[in-house]
């Protein structure tokens, strides 16, 4: 009877775990970002490269977790794509995140995704145990070019007569814009004998790769 009951003792203390036991091997991880703002310089001088950082945090007392990580930024190239970070207890893990675009890539801000899930709990494959999720912002920077075209750049015009040349004002960046228009040399001209005037001294708001006509008229 000495023999069972402490056989009987025995097994309640093999199978009895304490319910703060059972929660300090659940593990619970967190993201945190760095900068939340990733600027990219994509005009034809610039690098159209820029980086981040995200911060794994486990949370568990007693668990090492094996963590997936997946980062997604829609039009933009990001690596790494996915990563894998083993976490120890109570311990956090940073990854580098770069993100490139294409130069004069069009002006505009996209939201980055970035989701991470655990897959190993102490060396054991585990699925549905936490995730966790968090985001950044992408922005390609706007930049200003123009180039000016004129179909007939140059003529000959007799004295007293009025000629209009037509300029095209392109737009030759990544963002609508309007333009000043200036003839810088008009005071030497009008000194010898030349009036000059244009039809507008701004352009409209125009789209990159489109163009505003004005009107230069000489006499």
């Amino acid at each position: 009877a000495i023999f069972m009951i402490t056989l009987l003792l025995s097994s309640m203390l093999t199978l009895y775990v304490p319910q703060e036991a059972e929660a300090q091997v659940v593990p619970d991880i967190d993201l945190t970002m760095g900068e939340a703002y990733v600027t990219l310089d994509v005009s034809p001088r610039g690098t159209g490269l820029g980086s981040t950082t995200v911060t794994v945090f486990n949370s568990a007392v007693d668990a090492t977790v094996k963590v997936q990580i997946t980062i997604e930024v829609a039009g933009f190239a990001v690596s790494p794509q996915f990563a894998t970070v083993s976490v120890p207890p109570q311990d956090s893990k940073t990854i580098s995140i770069a993100v490139a675009a294409i130069l004069r890539t069009p002006y505009r801000q996209v939201g980055g995704n970035v989701f991470a899930e655990v897959t190993q709990v102490n060396g054991v494959p585990a699925s549905g145990v936490s995730n966790a999720q968090t985001g950044f912002f992408v922005l390609s920077e706007p930049y200003g070019k123009v180039i000016l075209q004129s179909d007939k750049p140059f003529q000959k015009v007799s004295p007293g007569k009025e000629y209009p040349f037509k300029i095209k004002v392109v737009n030759n960046g990544n963002a609508a814009d309007t333009f000043a228009i200036e003839i810088i040399n008009k005071d030497k001209l009008q000194d010898k004998g030349y009036s000059i005037s244009l039809s507008s001294t701004t352009t409209k708001d125009t789209d990159p790769q489109a163009y505003d006509l004005n009107t230069v008229k000489i006499q």
